[in-house]
């Protein structure tokens, strides 16, 4: 099945305080056309790293080391090795021409961003513009698909888009800025805004977090329904295991920079399959912390991922290879793939 978004061994660096941190260890997804696929992980674990990287919007350096990215067709880091010298031994050394790169990834993107690839960011409210209408931002976004539209069609489709996304009033709402919306308004807005356009892939960035419950309900039916809807990929991005059943039909399971398992929701995700990874386990068994949003961060000491498994300082399964070597993303079952030396004993 052809892939709307995948990577290849994306390996990112970050310039902490004092060292040089390694935030994403060879991460390798696909996303297929036409279907959902979220990114699980909690806080911290790499995941909007790793959406920031591809979209060559992330603020970090020396960014991307290593790896490739292909999205709808397009392979974006084409040039990377033009930019890049990377040296690893006896300590990581990394040289990046970023004013190169940054260059080679606007090449790259050219006018997609928005168009044919849309974000809905975490939080709408401090996302989108404060110093424009809700109206003005909508015919914007449908002037970036459609740039011969008319005014008076941008504003008559802007409404229908207000009336797509369940709300109400659509005239008063589109003259309002976004800082006058409720949170669960405001990223109906944001949704909007994001698929106006007619993008083919969406990616939505925790687009639940900070809503309750009801809400969460709300937003999550209106995004399953909306992208079928209009026919595009979603890329769900989200630590919330109630929200990836609902939506996605594949998972990958992300912990400190790591791919540990991925494969169909209803494997992956269900108590009753086995085997998996012991981090999943522990997700499925603090299911209920999780969604409550106290649950305990396991991430190692500034998420930085070593030489060893990620997880394994937390692991009652842990040997002293785990501690040593990394395990291997390996298929135990057709399309399901686990990151655990005693899984596959």
């Amino acid at each position: 099945m052809e892939s709307a978004f995948s990577t290849q061994g994306l390996t990112v660096y970050l310039q902490g305080r004092n060292d040089l941190r390694k935030i994403l260890s060879e991460v390798s997804i696909k996303v297929n056309s036409g279907r959902t696929f979220a990114l699980l992980g909690e806080s911290g674990s790499g995941k909007t790293c790793l959406i920031q990287s591809v979209l060559g919007i992330h603020p970090g350096l020396p960014g991307v080391v290593e790896g490739s990215a292909r999205i709808l067709g397009k392979e974006v880091f084409g040039e990377l090795k033009h930019f890049v010298e990377a040296s690893y031994e006896p300590t990581t050394v990394i040289k990046k021409n970023i004013p190169g790169w940054k260059g080679a990834m606007k090449r790259a993107w050219g006018d997609s961003l928005g168009r044919e690839v849309a974000l809905i960011p975490q939080d709408a409210t401090t996302a989108l513009s404060p110093f424009h209408t809700i109206g003005q931002m909508l015919q914007v976004a449908l002037r970036r698909g459609n740039p011969d539209i008319e005014r008076e069609e941008a504003v008559k489709q802007s409404l229908e888009w207000l009336r797509k996304v369940e709300m109400y009033d659509v005239d008063k709402i589109s003259e309002l800025y976004i800082h006058e919306l409720s949170g669960g308004m405001a990223q109906r807005v944001a949704i909007a805004l994001a698929l106006a356009p007619g993008p083919k892939l969406l990616i939505a960035d925790e687009p639940t977090t900070g809503l309750d419950a009801t809400l969460k309900l709300s937003i999550i039916s209106l995004l399953s329904s909306i992208v079928k809807e209009e026919g595009a990929t979603l890329l769900l991005v989200t630590h919330d295991l109630s929200a990836t059943r609902m939506l996605a039909y594949d998972v990958a399971v992300l912990y400190a920079g790591n791919i540990v398992e991925s494969g169909d929701v209803s494997a992956v995700l269900d108590k009753g399959y086995k085997p998996k990874h012991p981090y999943t386990w522990f997700l499925l068994e603090s299911e209920a912390r999780l969604l409550a949003g106290d649950s305990p961060r396991l991430g190692r000491k500034d998420n930085i991922v070593s030489a060893g498994c990620s997880y394994a300082v937390h692991c009652p399964k842990a040997t002293s290879r785990c501690l040593l070597e990394q395990p291997e993303l390996v298929e135990i079952a057709e399309g399901h793939r686990i990151a655990c030396f005693e899984v596959r004993r």
